[in-house]
């Protein structure tokens, strides 16, 4: 009778924390899936708005998870979806930011410029 009981018991911490453990993975999920997801594209219209003084997540906020990260730098790569610039343009392609205690200290662009004179149309012959 003593051991039925223990059994019991053992199976009931068991199940205990299995749901503990499902909850929790769940948990985890929907943390995960309520950060918010950004664009290549709708990055690139925000990183305008970058400044320095900004704290880490207000900048993840609006350009999402870095290309690339070492230690407290941290670099975007727009290029996949910058398109080329027209004469006389200039376009972001990357932004590197350091970080001074999670907040950004410094800021980088990589930008293109497409030089040139601007091409005048063709005069028709009269």
């Amino acid at each position: 009778m003593k051991n039925s009981k223990i059994y019991y018991l053992l199976i009931a911490i068991l199940i205990g924390l299995g749901i503990a453990q499902s909850n929790m993975a769940k948990q985890l999920s929907d943390e995960s899936d309520s950060q918010k997801k950004v664009s290549c594209e709708e990055a690139l219209k925000n990183v305008k708005q970058i400044k320095v003084g900004m704290k880490e997540s207000e900048i993840l906020d609006l350009l999402g998870e870095p290309t690339a990260v070492k230690e407290d730098n941290w670099g975007y790569n727009f290029f996949p979806c910058s398109p080329p610039p027209k004469i006389g343009e200039q376009k972001f392609f990357g932004i590197g930011i350091i970080f001074k205690e999670k907040v950004a200290s410094e800021i980088g662009y990589a930008t293109i410029c497409a030089m040139g004179v601007k091409p005048t149309p063709k005069k028709k012959a009269y």
